[in-house]
């Protein structure tokens, strides 16, 4: 097989794109296309300020570079726009011969490459046995739960008898449900270890979203204003629909108590976006995790000093509410199913982010 540029561009997984000496746009590899949303046909001759905002740094790194007509790198930037999104990536930039005699005409390449996903995926490797010290805590604690979870499902079935309004009788519906999910979740818990072996199945990720998000409303999230930023498209999740509604309700209510108590917002997203892979714990063959699924809240942050060990047991931000317990059995409720979770966090900004297999 002959190589040559284009083929070995093509097959980069991160973002290539070249700019001319005007900063018009010559040439994107098909990672570049994915993060401006536009074909290489559209994007040639444009702008890359009609994408990237002009006071971000990324655009003044190229001018430094062009000035100096030598490479430069820069770690931290935040590439945001209503069309790409919220990226974080490191950014390369160099100047580009492009004229006769390997003369410089102002050309530039510009290598885009997410930050931190080796560091996220490090810190996934540590906490996929997070959770898996509560497992002799889950047998205890199985017994002790079911018979209350009993006593609530009647009362809330003798509830629904006396109950005229068909809107308020959903809410005792809503109850029934919840606590079936519950039991079959204690169950499972008595076996925590095992959670693995069971077969995956096809589960609507949005579907999953709306019942958590109904409890979060007629509960501890009455006083949280919710957003949904759906892609209506993503196909099914691999895994298990009482597993990802356990994950996805211990983000949301950890999401509504970071969230100040005025104006708090949280926010519900879905995404469909290729390129991480790993290997699941126990198998050797790597699966693609292209479903994404954001928690966004616009609290204070996580501070600092708990890094890496917020999805160990035990360990809160929130001392008034937290028991430290939901992060640790998100992180082994999304490793079983072979995914992973991971955040970003800064004061006024916090995103928990699931990253799924397709079924």
């Amino acid at each position: 097989m002959k190589l040559t540029t284009d083929t070995i561009l093509e097959g980069l997984p991160h973002p290539i794109l070249v700019l001319d000496g005007d900063d018009l746009i010559s040439y994107a590899n098909p990672a570049g296309e994915d993060l401006l949303q536009l074909s290489l046909d559209m994007l040639q001759g444009t702008k890359l300020t009609d994408y990237v905002p002009e006071d971000n740094p990324l655009i003044s790194l190229i001018s430094l570079s062009r000035s100096r007509r030598n490479s430069a790198s820069d770690f931290d930037i935040r590439l945001e726009s209503p069309r790409i999104g919220e990226r974080n990536v490191t950014a390369h930039v160099a100047p580009l011969a492009t004229g006769g005699a390997g003369t410089y005409s102002g050309a530039m390449v510009i290598s885009l490459l997410p930050r931190g996903m080796s560091d996220a995926l490090d810190q996934q490797l540590t906490n996929m046995n997070a959770g898996r010290s509560m497992s002799s805590m889950g047998s205890m604690l199985a017994h002790e739960i079911k018979n209350p979870l009993a006593g609530m499902k009647g009362a809330a079935q003798l509830l629904s008898l006396s109950i005229e309004d068909e809107e308020d009788r959903q809410l005792t519906v809503l109850i029934e449900e919840e606590t079936d999910r519950i039991a079959g979740l204690i169950e499972r818990m008595e076996a925590f270890g095992n959670f693995e072996s069971s077969v995956a199945e096809p589960v609507n990720i949005h579907e999953v979203l709306n019942h958590a998000l109904a409890l979060a409303e007629n509960s501890f999230g009455a006083g949280v204003t919710f957003h949904q930023d759906y892609d209506p498209s993503l196909p099914d999740v691999a895994g298990h629909k009482d597993s990802l509604i356990q994950v996805v309700l211990n983000l949301i209510k950890n999401a509504c108590e970071a969230a100040p108590d005025d104006r708090g917002e949280v926010t519900l997203s879905t995404r469909y976006r290729l390129g991480t892979r790993i290997a699941p714990a126990g198998s050797g063959e790597r699966v693609e995790l292209p479903l994404h699924v954001m928690v966004t809240d616009n609290g204070s942050g996580i501070p600092e000093t708990l890094g890496d060990a917020i999805f160990d047991p035990f360990v809160t931000s929130n001392k008034a509410k937290g028991t430290g317990l939901g992060l640790a059995l998100v992180s082994k409720l999304t490793d079983d199913m072979g995914g992973f979770v991971d955040f970003e966090s800064e004061p006024g900004k916090t995103v928990f982010r699931l990253q799924l297999p397709m079924y």
